[in-house]
Parts: C-alpha cells; structure tokens; sequence
C-alpha cells in the first residue's frame, strides 16, 4: 500500500529553517571553546540561584555571635562572617540578587535603547539630532554617581537598584543599534519595500529591525556584567543592599579592614571570586555569540 505523502506548508518550511538556523548557529557557537565554558558555568550559577534553599541549608540572615569568624569547616563549608551567617548560603542566596540585577537592568536598558535608537536611525531629522544630544550629555556623567543619586532618592533595595541601573544603561546600547539601522535602511531589500509601497511600521519591523538585531543582542549580554559588577559596587558602598540580605557586593563590604584581608582570607575571597568567574563567563558568552551570530567578525 503506497504510503500517503503528507503536504508541506508555508509555515512548516518556515518552521524547519528555523531549527536548521538555530543548529547552525550551535555548531559555531561551541566551536568558541571558552564560550561553552562561560554557558556551563552561568547555567550552574542559575542552578545555584534557583535551588539556593537546599543547597545553602543554613539561614543567611542568622546570626551568631559564638561562631563569629569561624573557618572553613564541615559545618561551615566556606566559614562564617564577624556576626556568625553561613558564608556559603549568603554565597547561594546572592547569586539571586547579582542575576536579577544584571538581567532586570538589562532588559530595561535594552527596551528604552531599541524604541529611542530605532527611531533615531530610521527616521532621522530634528529627531535624531535631539535623541543623539541627549544621549550625548547623559554619556558624559559618570553613571555610578547618578545611579548612588537615584538609589537615594528611591531608597535601597533590589527594585530600585534594577530601575537605577536600567534607566541608565540605554546609552551605548542606542547609538550602537542607531548606526546599524542607518546602514540597514539604505540596503536593496528596504528599498524594494518602499517602492512596494509598504508602510513605515511593516519596514520597520520586518525587515529592518531583525537586521540590525545582532549588535544589540551581544551588547545586552555584555551590558549584564557591567550591571553585575554595578550592583555589587553600590552594595560595597552601603547604596545597594543592606545588611542582613545577602550580596555579594555586601560580602565584601564585611572585609574593608586590613586585618580582616589579612587573616580572615574566606570572609572576602568567595564573593570576589564569584564576582569575576560571572563577569569572565558572561563576557565569554557574548564574544561566543559575536562569532556565531557575524561568522565576518572572526574572520577579520
């Protein structure tokens, strides 16, 4: 009995290039070795954040003044602080407040960037001109103050650092996706678009807009280090979060002194640690994603 042929649609054509898309840029993606290490070690520390109420069994809030200082043991498994908490569950339970800072700000940032540079890049003019001047001025304030300034204006705490950080971060992220989209608006294919007589919002969106989507997408991956590292530098300052919530920023704020450097090495050691294998990894991850995504950039 011949077998009955089954009809090939537009969507599934549509649907299967995808998957073929998706599997290329895979193969390219792991050939950057680096790049598979720094996504192995984010996926751990996501893993980390998420089951941080079973792997750090001891409450990081706790306080104790008896085990005050306490070396790495097998009780304490990275030793305790000068008020007794469990430094590896405030380690676990940090990673949480280090990736929703990163990420929240980011997206934020990278919202605001995509409306305000797509309109500058497309349209041009009076508008461009104005939006460009004033991610002029806002580019030459350093972003650490304005950001303290905020945070205490809406207090300290982990929404209003997100906030903070995010309507702060649009800048670079805007001329990057601006200058893509005033090379992409001279290409054939747009030009055909308008002489199809189709409208501004269809060019927009479907044929400009995806072009011009890779540079924002590996700053963005980029941009959630710096805001990582920011979150950590406000919370190292006393402007982020406050004491007993744990930071890694806050960890290190407990080892300010010379002796406590000197002689209580795992008080600070961790959280810097963990600081700069997540900024390693995540930088990893975006030079991975720069080679996939534009396989010229290597090549050059």
């Amino acid at each position: 009995m011949a077998e009955m042929a089954v009809p090939v649609t537009q969507s599934s054509m549509a649907a299967l290039t995808e998957v073929r898309k998706g599997a290329t840029l895979w193969q390219r993606y792991r050939k950057h070795k680096m790049a598979v290490v720094g996504l192995a070690f984010m996926i751990l520390l996501v893993g980390l954040a998420v089951f941080a109420p079973w792997l750090g069994t001891i409450d990081p809030t706790k306080t104790s003044l008896m085990d005050s200082l306490q070396p790495p043991s097998r009780q304490h498994w990275l030793g305790t602080d000068l008020s007794g908490r469990d430094i590896w569950s405030r380690l676990a339970y940090a990673a949480r407040i280090s990736l929703i800072a990163g990420v929240g700000s980011t997206l934020i940032a990278s919202v605001i960037a995509i409306i305000l540079g797509s309109i500058s890049g497309f349209y041009g003019g009076v508008v461009d001109n104005f939006i460009m001047r004033v991610t002029d001025v806002i580019m030459c304030i350093p972003d650490l103050i304005i950001i303290m300034a905020l945070v205490s204006v809406l207090g300290p705490g982990l929404i209003n650092i997100v906030i903070a950080i995010g309507v702060l971060g649009w800048t670079g992220k805007t001329r990057l996706l601006r200058a893509q989209i005033l090379a992409v608006r001279e290409k054939e294919y747009v030009t055909a678009a308008r002489c199809s007589g189709a409208t501004n919002k269809r060019i927009m969106f479907r044929y400009v807009l995806p072009n011009s989507f890779t540079p924002i997408l590996v700053a963005g991956t980029l941009s959630v280090a710096g805001a990582i590292l920011t979150e950590a530098s406000l919370s190292f300052l006393g402007f982020g979060i406050l004491p007993p919530n744990p930071s890694w920023g806050e960890m290190l704020n407990g080892a300010r002194s010379l002796t406590r450097l000197q002689e209580n090495p795992w008080i600070w050691m961790p959280p810097g640690i963990m600081i700069l294998l997540t900024v390693l990894a995540i930088n990893f991850i975006g030079d991975g994603l720069q080679d996939s995504l534009d396989p010229r950039q290597k090549e050059r």
